[in-house]
């Protein structure tokens, strides 16, 4: 079993990270996807505004981690001896947990991060570099490493 405590519950799973919206193009088709509604619910899950304080999934049964039983009434002894074993860890590191200042602090956490036109522009621009030949020489979409054509433009 694996127990996942969200200490943020209120904040997307995807929220705002540069590095990932310029590094995985895979992210920018799913968001389009997502936005068109083109998601089967598993899919979807994933691009929610929020997400449950607690996940609690059978390891051996939902390897993908699918089927959330947190609320399940029938693995409620599970949960709170993996929560109580959790927080017998979290005491032995110090582990103060989310503070207030952090909490209000960093990024917006606000999702989407983008548009569905600011996606598939994004997607647009994935293309050549994500179906190129194993030998061609095609730049990085974004870049920072001489790909002066992007600099400055927005994902």
């Amino acid at each position: 079993m694996k127990l996942i405590h969200n200490l943020m519950p209120e904040r997307a799973y995807l929220q705002l990270n540069e590095y990932k919206e310029k590094m995985y193009p895979m992210l920018a088709e799913m968001n389009v996807l997502h936005m068109q509604g083109k998601l089967n619910p598993a899919q979807a899950a994933f691009f929610a505004p929020n997400k449950p304080e607690f996940e609690l999934f059978d390891l051996q049964a939902d390897p993908h981690e699918i089927s959330n039983l947190a609320d399940q009434p029938a693995y409620a002894t599970v949960k709170e001896e993996l929560l109580d074993e959790l927080n017998r860890w979290r005491a032995s590191i110090k582990d103060e947990g989310v503070t207030d200042a952090f909490r209000s602090g960093g990024r917006p956490a606000d999702y989407p991060t983008r548009s569905e036109a600011e996606w598939q522009d994004a997607v647009t621009k994935w293309e050549p570099w994500v179906f190129r030949a194993p030998d061609a020489k095609v730049p990085h979409p974004f870049s920072t490493h001489g790909a002066k054509k992007n600099k400055g433009k927005k994902l």
